[in-house]
């Protein structure tokens, strides 16, 4: 009975032995779906922030139609639908927002993910040729054009060229105004402010106080401010000695030629 059991017993482990592990495999298939949540501990990437480049680089003009100005925010009207707007993404800031403002603007992102406006400006840049300033310009150039026309009038001539040069220098000067407000916005090469103090100087001070206005350029610059108003001064008093018959400017040589022995 024993060698018999013992015989039996060894067939049995040999049997296990080269059996198919079913067992393992299936315990094996059920637990792989169990591990697979732990993708779930992998980090996550924080949100997007107003800081980071906009996920839409083309740029879009519309209206503000909400405005909270003491919590500093609002919406535009983008498309069929309103777009967030903060105060704290407008590129430029030279004036406060308001609902009716015509805005430029690109599509970005807020620190929640969230689509917004970012890198926000003014159409208009916020600047504004007031009926003041027309009425400071009128009175600045009216020695001048006072001395220009006394000037015509004793050569007899209409001298045409005069008009066409004052009128060429100061578009230009203007235009020159334009082109350095766009660079400045989109970071690129600088006009240098002696370029532009010599457009004045030769004449362009007028469409040059008018650009500033508008495109609110070097307003607030103390040191080219100064030179602006030193040339403006320059060609009033000029224009005030001419019709003085040049008494100031003969006192002046009169001061500094020696006394003859």
């Amino acid at each position: 009975m024993s060698s018999s059991s013992q015989r039996s017993g060894n067939k049995e482990l040999i049997r296990k032995a080269l059996a198919p592990p079913h067992s393992t495999s299936k315990s094996t298939a059920t637990k792989t779906p169990a591990s697979t949540p732990t993708s779930s501990k992998f980090p996550v990437s924080p949100p997007a922030t107003s800081k980071d480049p906009p996920c839409n680089s083309l740029v879009f003009t519309s209206k503000i139609i909400e405005w909270d100005d003491q919590k500093g925010f609002g919406y535009l009207r983008h498309q069929k639908s309103k777009l967030f707007l903060h105060r704290k993404d407008f590129a430029e800031r030279h004036k406060r927002p308001g609902i009716g403002d015509r805005i430029h603007y690109q599509i970005g992102t807020d620190s929640k993910g969230r689509r917004c406006a970012v890198k926000a400006r003014h159409v208009n840049d916020g600047g504004k040729i007031m009926a003041l300033t027309w009425l400071s310009l009128i009175l600045l150039m009216a020695l001048p054009t006072l001395a220009m026309g006394h000037f015509m009038f004793i050569n007899k001539r209409p001298l045409l060229f005069l008009f066409f040069y004052v009128a060429a220098i100061n578009l230009i000067t203007y235009l020159t105004y334009k082109s350095d407000k766009d660079k400045a916005r989109s970071k690129q090469w600088r006009t240098a402010e002696s370029s532009l103090h010599i457009l004045e100087f030769i004449g362009g001070w007028p469409a040059a106080l008018l650009a500033q206005r508008q495109f609110r350029h070097k307003c607030s610059k103390v040191s080219f401010q100064i030179t602006y108003w030193l040339i403006v001064i320059f060609y009033i008093g000029l224009a005030i000695d001419y019709l003085l018959d040049w008494a100031m400017l003969k006192t002046l040589l009169m001061l500094l030629t020696p006394p003859e022995s």
